[in-house]
């Protein structure tokens, strides 16, 4: 049995306050006793520990990401197979108990889909919570818009639409295809990842559960409420249909490369505050990332710009379901794939 849940928390603590990465050359942490991980067998099978020899290795090879999100911080690993992982650790003050959270891990563990990041093991000891997935090369959606990549190496038009395309498909998934509906509960550009290949993969879903109620109902973190459906603020729960307004507005921030909220002027203004006005004198093409320097499909805008507006109506039952935003995205692909729709510039905008 892999003792390792005490290594990993004994490690944690020595680099939680650490942005950058550390390489030590002393191997400590081995030979521990204490808790177990647990890691996700096939389809079909509930979660079983890790063999005995897929040991995490030390701390020489062991380091911060720098990634510091709503509900914890993410680390980067290595096991003894050479196969990167990425361990998040959760922030207990803001969770329920030990039993909650084995019991959604275990259901998560068991959720399988390409537009999803799967779940490769979880560690609950005493105040410890950690999530161990496969690490993403690539980051996540908002390294590549608003972060250390937003600069050197900018997202191309047909690259954002697959990115959305594959987006929808993950969340209707997991809102459609699983048993009970699993409501995401925290959609930003955090938390979508991108693969080698840059295809999109939702993290942290179903993990809103877990949180409690308390801090729910303080709306969380600014990050969170920036994607926030109008209904949360006066204490409905989180819902699907209040994934969907997130992901209008995660469309929105795809296609400008704005932030969620952000200074413009003297004051702060949400995505939508700032988009709505545009498009309802229809000048889309006002809502376009710069940085794609008039290069993107004007049809395209179109279809994403009507996909976001439905998604983030003000009334719940006037949203699309994310079975009808993958189909209408899926619909402008097909067309891009097949050549019928038109090159786009800014210069020359029909008014």
């Amino acid at each position: 049995m892999a003792p390792m849940c005490k290594f990993l928390k004994a490690l944690f603590l020595g680099m939680v306050f650490r942005s950058k990465w550390r390489r030590s050359s002393k191997s400590r942490g081995r030979n521990r006793k204490g808790g177990q991980i647990f890691s996700v067998g096939d389809y079909s099978q509930d979660l079983s520990r890790f063999p005995a020899d897929d040991k995490i290795y030390d701390d020489d090879i062991f380091g911060v990401l720098g990634t510091v999100g709503t509900i914890g911080t993410v680390f980067w690993g290595q096991l003894a197979d050479g196969s990167e992982i990425a361990v998040k650790r959760l922030d207990t003050s803001k969770m329920k108990g030990v039993k909650e959270f084995s019991a959604q891990a275990k259901l998560l563990g068991s959720i399988r889909h390409k537009n999803i990041l799967t779940l490769r093991g979880y560690c609950a000891e005493g105040k410890e919570r950690l999530l161990v997935y496969d690490y993403m090369i690539n980051l996540s959606l908002h390294t590549h818009l608003h972060g250390s990549l937003s600069s050197s190496l900018v997202l191309d038009w047909s690259r954002r639409m697959t990115i959305a395309i594959g987006a929808a498909d993950g969340l209707m998934h997991l809102h459609h295809k699983t048993s009970p509906p699993t409501v995401h509960g925290d959609i930003k550009s955090n938390n979508i990842l991108l693969d080698k290949n840059f295809e999109a993969k939702w993290a942290d879903f179903g993990l809103i559960k877990l949180m409690q109620e308390a801090w729910l109902m303080k709306g969380g973190s600014e990050g969170m409420a920036t994607y926030f459906a109008p209904e949360y603020s006066k204490g409905s729960a989180r819902s699907l249909s209040g994934d969907v307004f997130g992901f209008g507005i995660l469309l929105l921030e795809l296609i400008s490369g704005k932030k969620p909220l952000e200074k413009m002027g003297h004051d702060k203004k949400s995505m939508w505050e700032w988009a709505e006005p545009i498009i309802a004198q229809g000048r889309f093409n006002e809502l376009v990332d710069p940085r794609l320097k008039g290069h993107y499909t004007r049809d395209e805008l179109n279809l994403v710009v009507y996909v976001a507006t439905m998604c983030a109506q003000s009334v719940p039952g006037s949203r699309l379901t994310m079975v009808e935003a993958v189909d209408l995205l899926r619909c402008g692909n097909v067309c891009r794939d097949r050549g019928d729709d038109e090159s786009y510039s800014d210069y020359d905008m029909e008014p």
